[in-house]
């Protein structure tokens, strides 16, 4: 059995694809799943994530333990979180499991003493796989040794629905310090609706992201697509999506996976690491970040559409291919 950890319900869509990714490529017959709510990760074997009897238990039973997808070991978030991830790989070694890491995406670490701690977390583990090269070269920088694969993000493996493109438009905002992503997106959809197209809000964190998709969806007159009940709804959306701007990693991951090539916001490195992956144009971050930018950019974006998502075909399968190769590599490793 193998026990896969993650930020798993927690309601962040993302997460929870990667999840997906990882339990399918295992086999769910093979998986215990660490949670934080065990119903809304929808996994048959769950367990609660947090020091509890429950988790014990799996760990003892498991033979492997996988960090599977994400950007689990990072300090932009918190230390705390940094110092959860590198106890539970450390508990692991103790326990002597096999201790792998699927498809990571690594960094920033903004202390001292968070790269010594991945440094220290890392020297002992079994399988390692990174899913983005500024990954692999943060690694490198930190004085990590382990040999890293180089895949990509775990939702690349993922297959999408064939769907009909409309004229919807999807729009991903999150909040973020010292910026209005609320009037630049409210104008973003007036734009959108001038230009013929429908803009549609997604909250792909809810808890974060709603009520501000709320808000530019009153002041815009745009709907809000959801709340979804599964992964599988969620995809036929960015499926049937003509365009869509993101500010989420994987809104932009999904759009590439059904053929549209979207307008990224990077206000993480993740999202610029996105970018160079699948050869994106017209890069637009959060230094400077305002309506009129935003508007700028879509439209130089969308004036060039058509040929951005032809040449989005080779570089967003190559993308799955690489997922696909490093999660065999991980069932490999685990003994499936």
């Amino acid at each position: 059995m193998v026990l896969v950890c993650g930020y798993y319900g927690f309601g962040n869509w993302g997460d929870e694809a990667s999840l997906e990714a990882v339990v399918r490529a295992f086999g769910s017959d093979r998986c215990t799943v660490a949670t934080a709510d065990p119903l809304r990760s929808r996994h048959p074997h769950s367990v609660a994530r947090y020091p509890s009897v429950q988790f014990g238990q799996a760990l003892e039973k498991a033979t492997s333990l996988v960090l599977g997808g994400g950007s689990l070991l990072q300090d932009a978030t918190s230390l705390r979180s940094l110092v959860y991830y590198v106890s539970l790989i450390r508990a692991g070694q103790r326990k002597t499991k096999r201790v792998g890491l699927v498809l990571q995406g690594l960094g920033p670490f903004r202390r001292r003493i968070s790269r010594a701690m991945v440094r220290w977390a890392l020297r002992d583990v079994g399988h390692l796989s990174v899913r983005d090269e500024a990954s692999l070269a943060l690694l490198k920088s930190i004085g990590v040794r382990q040999e890293a694969i180089l895949g990509s993000d775990a939702t690349f493996a993922l297959e999408m629905p064939s769907e009909q493109k409309t004229n919807i438009a999807i729009l991903s905002p999150r909040p973020w310090p010292a910026t209005d992503p609320a009037s630049a997106f409210t104008k973003l959809a007036v734009k959108m609706k001038a230009d013929g197209l429908e803009p549609c809000l997604i909250a792909m964190q809810a808890n974060e992201d709603l009520p501000l998709c709320r808000q530019i969806a009153q002041e815009s007159g745009c709907a809000v697509l959801g709340p979804f009940e599964t992964l599988q709804e969620l995809l036929r959306a960015f499926a049937q999506a003509s365009a869509v701007v993101a500010m989420r990693l994987h809104a932009g991951i999904f759009a590439a996976k059904a053929g549209t090539a979207p307008l990224l916001i990077a206000y993480d490195p993740k999202v610029s690491a996105l970018q160079s992956m699948l050869g994106l144009e017209g890069r637009l971050s959060m230094n400077g970040f305002a309506p009129d930018s935003l508007i700028d950019a879509w439209q130089a974006h969308w004036a060039q559409q058509t040929r951005l998502n032809e040449r989005l075909i080779v570089s967003a399968a190559s993308a799955e291919q690489r997922a696909l190769a490093a999660l065999e590599k991980a069932k490999s490793f685990v003994g499936i």
